[in-house]
C-alpha cells in the first residue's frame, strides 16, 4: 500500500491539503499500534497490517482500515472530510464511543479455577489433525500456544495435547513454512499445509520455536532446535552481542527469492546429466511442495513423512544455500524479541549441557541486561543510540530471560536480578491494581492503554508475568508474590473461558497454582549437564550453599532432600 497509494502523487496531494500525516513503526510503539488494532476490529470487525486511521486532533480515531487500493483511499478521505466538516460533533461522540470500546474492563476473578473438562475438547476442535497446528489458512505457527499445549499436557496427563504439539513441531520441520536449509521460521503460511510461506523471518519467531523444540525434545525437535539456534547466532547476532529484528521477504526477482530453488538453480547444486540425486528431489518436490512465482519452495510433506535432512544430496543444498546473499536485514533490537532470543538459548543449554554454550548464553544474557538498563530501554540500534522506556512485553520477557538463566546456570544472582525486575514492573504496569501496557507517564502515548489477555504471537505478556511471580515467590519463600500470582491467574482464567484455545497459558497456570504444589531447590553453581525441559517451572537454585544437594519441597516445608549429586540423577528430580 505503501507504494500504491502513499507514494501516488493524486492521494499525496490530498493528504497534504486535508490531514497530517504521521506514519508509525509499530515494532518501535506497540502502543500505539495495539491502541488502533483494537479500534479497527471494533469497528470493523476486522483487523490487521497495513493498518490506517483517522482520527481527531487528540488521536481519538474515528475510522480504521487496513488494506485499500488507490480509489478506495480517495473515496474514503472525501467521505471523511465532508463528516468533519458538516458532523464535527457526531465524530467527537463516536471517537468518545470508540476509546470507551478500546479500553474495556478487567476481568473479575474466578470464583473458581478447576477447569472443566469440557475445556479441552472445546480446545482441541480448533487443532489441525493432518499438519498440525490450527485449521484454516493464513496459518500461523504460534510457538507460545503450542509450548503451553505442551506443558499442560505433561503437567495434566492429555496425551493427545503433547502428540498435537509433537504434531505441529515435526510438520513444521518439514515444510516451507520452516527454512529447511538456513534453519528458522518464516512469518506464517499463506496455505493449510505451511507450504508456500510469507517469507519474513521474525526474531520472536525462532526464539519461541527454538524453546518448543527443546520442550519437545524428540530427536527431530532437538534437531530443529540447533539449527534454529545457529540461524539466529549466524544471521541475526549483532557485533555488540544483541539479536537484529528481522530478515526481510523481498528481492528483485521476486518474494522469497533468496529461499526458493528453480529447475537450473537445481541442476548447478545436483549436475545436468542424469542423477539419482536429482530424481528424488524431482520426485519429492513435485509430490509434496510447489512453485512459487517460477521457483520451488522446499517443502518436504506433513509430519509422518521422511525427514529431508536424510535425502540424498540435502547437504549439497544446504551449502549452496548457505552460499546466498541475505534478504536485507532489520538490524534494530527490540528488547522484548531479544529476551525471548535468550531465554531459547538458556533452553539450548539446558539441553546441552555444554560449556560453549553455557559460556554463548552469559554473554547473551550479561548483553541483554546492559542494554534492557532497569526498563530504560524498548528498541536498541548498532550505533549504542536507544529509544524508551521498555513496555509491559520487554520488561515481562526479561524478567522471563533473567529467571531462566537463574535456573539454567543455577546462579542466585540472576533470581536476584528477576525480583528486582519483578517489583519494578509491579510499580510501573500494575500500581493502583490496574494492569497497563505501557507506563502512564509515556509521552506521546496512546489515545487508550490496551491489554491483550489471550496467547497470540508473542507469548500473553499478563500469563508470563502470573508464572514468574509463581517462580519467584516459590524459590524465594515470598507468599505475598504467590498470592499476586493466583489473583492475577483467576482474572486470566476468567477470561480464558470465552475463548478456550486462545488463552491456553492461563490453564497451565491453574494446574500450579494449587496450595500444595511443590518446588526444587538445587545447590548453587553446579553443573547440571545435558536435561531435558522440566514439566514443571517451579525450581531453581538456592540462595546459598547448603548440606544437601537439591531438596523437594513445599512453602511451609521441605519433604525430601537429595544429600549427593549421584542421589538426585538417581532419584526423582524435576528433570524424570
Amino acid at each position: 500500500m505503501a507504494h500504491e497509494v502513499f507514494d501516488d502523487p493524486e492521494v499525496a496531494a490530498v493528504l497534504n491539503e486535508r490531514w497530517i500525516s504521521i506514519k508509525v513503526d509499530r515494532e518501535e510503539r506497540p502502543d500505539l499500534d495495539q491502541a488502533y488494532m483494537a479500534a479497527c476490529l471494533a469497528m470493523t470487525g476486522q483487523g490487521g497490517w497495513p493498518l490506517n486511521a483517522m482520527c481527531l486532533p487528540d488521536g481519538r480515531p474515528i475510522w480504521a482500515a487496513t488494506y485499500l487500493p488507490k480509489e478506495r483511499f480517495l473515496a474514503a478521505l472525501h467521505e471523511l472530510a465532508l463528516v468533519k466538516n458538516r458532523h464535527g460533533l457526531q465524530a467527537e461522540d463516536y471517537a468518545a464511543q470508540v476509546a470507551e470500546a478500546v479500553q474495556g474492563t478487567e476481568p473479575e476473578e474466578a470464583s473458581d479455577v478447576d477447569i472443566p473438562t469440557a475445556v479441552r475438547t472445546e480446545v482441541a476442535a480448533s487443532w489441525d489433525l493432518f499438519w498440525g497446528g490450527f485449521r484454516g489458512a493464513p496459518k500461523f505457527p504460534l510457538p507460545s500456544t503450542w509450548v503451553a499445549t505442551a506443558r499442560w499436557a505433561s503437567l495434566q496427563d492429555w496425551p493427545e495435547a503433547s502428540a498435537h504439539a509433537e504434531r505441529t513441531v515435526a510438520s513444521l520441520l518439514r515444510s516451507g513454512t520452516y527454512d529447511l536449509l538456513r534453519g528458522g521460521l518464516f512469518r506464517y503460511s499463506t496455505d493449510g499445509a505451511w507450504v508456500v510461506p510469507h517469507f519474513e523471518k521474525m526474531l520472536y519467531d525462532s526464539a519461541q520455536f527454538a524453546s518448543l523444540c527443546a520442550l519437545v525434545g524428540s530427536p527431530l525437535a532437538l534437531e530443529g532446535m540447533r539449527e534454529t539456534l545457529a540461524f539466529m547466532e549466524r544471521d541475526l547476532l549483532r557485533e555488540d552481542g544483541l539479536f537484529a529484528a528481522a530478515l526481510d521477504a523481498d528481492h528483485p526477482e521476486g518474494e522469497g527469492r533468496h529461499y526458493t530453488w528453480t529447475e537450473a538453480e537445481l541442476d548447478t547444486v545436483f549436475g545436468t546429466g542424469p542423477s539419482e540425486v536429482r530424481g528424488v528431489w524431482k520426485s519429492l518436490l513435485e509430490r509434496e511442495s510447489r512453485l512459487h512465482e517460477g521457483a520451488w519452495v522446499l517443502a518436504a510433506g506433513p509430519a509422518d513423512a521422511n525427514d529431508p535432512r536424510s535425502v540424498p544430496g540435502f547437504t549439497a543444498l544446504r551449502m549452496a544455500a548457505l552460499g546466498r546473499p541475505l534478504p536485507v536485514r532489520d538490524t534494530k533490537c527490540v528488547l522484548a524479541w531479544n529476551a525471548l532470543a535468550v531465554t531459547a538459548f538458556a533452553d539450548g543449554y539446558l539441553r546441552s549441557g555444554a560449556e560453549s554454550d553455557r559460556a554463548r548464553l552469559i554473554r547473551l544474557a550479561t548483553a541483554h541486561k546492559s542494554a534492557f538498563s532497569h526498563g530504560a530501554t524498548h528498541v536498541h540500534y548498532p550505533d549504542g543510540t536507544s529509544k524508551g522506556p521498555a513496555f509491559l512485553d520487554d520488561s515481562i520477557y526479561s524478567l522471563q530471560m533473567a529467571i531462566r538463566c537463574g535456573q539454567v546456570l543455577l546462579d542466585p544472582e540472576w533470581i536476584g536480578i528477576a525480583a528486582e525486575w519483578f517489583e519494578t514492573a509491579r510499580t510501573r504496569f500494575a500500581e493502583g491494581g490496574r494492569f497497563r501496557f505501557s507506563r502512564e507517564s509515556m509521552p506521546g502515548g496512546a489515545f487508550a492503554d490496551t491489554l491483550n489477555w489471550d496467547d497470540d504471537v508473542l507469548p500473553n505478556s499478563l500469563s508470563t508475568w502470573a508464572e514468574c511471580a509463581l517462580i519467584l515467590g516459590h524459590i524465594r519463600q515470598n507468599t505475598e508474590w504467590i498470592s499476586w500470582a493466583r489473583s492475577l491467574i483467576s482474572k486470566g482464567l476468567t477470561r480464558a473461558s470465552t475463548s478456550p484455545s486462545r488463552h491456553t497459558s492461563w490453564y497451565v497456570l491453574a494446574a500450579l497454582a494449587a496450595p500444595d504444589t511443590t518446588h526444587w531447590l538445587i545447590s548453587p553453581h553446579v553443573r547440571l549437564g545435558a536435561r531435558s525441559i522440566p514439566k514443571s517451572p517451579l525450581w531453581g537454585p538456592m540462595e546459598r550453599e547448603a548440606s544437601v544437594y537439591a531438596q523437594l519441597c513445599r512453602m511451609d516445608a521441605c519433604t525430601f532432600a537429595a544429600a549427593t549429586e549421584t542421589e538426585f540423577n538417581d532419584g526423582p528430580n524435576p528433570f524424570s
